[in-house]
């Protein structure tokens, strides 16, 4: 499938065919769904002042897994027209592999640049 299709379809499910949700509805249903996934996949108080950056590679993998569930329960709210957007287990995976490797905003001074680092990076 072409670009331009997903993007005309995702388009589509931003402004026509995604279900209507308001923002204190969706603010609502996303703590409570963190939450329940929280406790799913055993990640409640799993975070520690100590430890502020997780080294424990089975916790890290945990915590992809339950973010890539949530993702695939609620999907995303577009706010400016206040529809969910659902997206399948292929399309975050195909999104997840061909998103960049930087982002670059702004110009000037004020340009920063992004860049994805894997967990074992410094």
């Amino acid at each position: 499938m072409s670009d331009i299709i997903r993007f005309l379809e995702v388009l589509d499910r931003a402004t026509q065919s995604g279900p209507f949700c308001e923002k204190k509805d969706w603010d609502r249903l996303i703590m409570n769904k963190i939450k329940e996934n929280l406790k799913e996949h055993g990640l409640e108080n799993t975070y520690t002042k100590e430890v502020l950056v997780n080294t424990d590679l089975g916790l890290a993998d945990e915590f992809w897994k339950a973010g890539v569930d949530l993702a695939l329960d609620v999907g995303m709210l577009c706010t400016n027209t206040e529809r969910v957007i659902k997206f399948t287990a292929s399309e975050l995976k195909q999104a997840l592999k061909s998103a960049p490797s930087e982002v670059v905003l702004g110009k000037g001074r004020d340009k920063v640049t992004f860049r994805n680092r894997l967990p074992e990076a410094a």
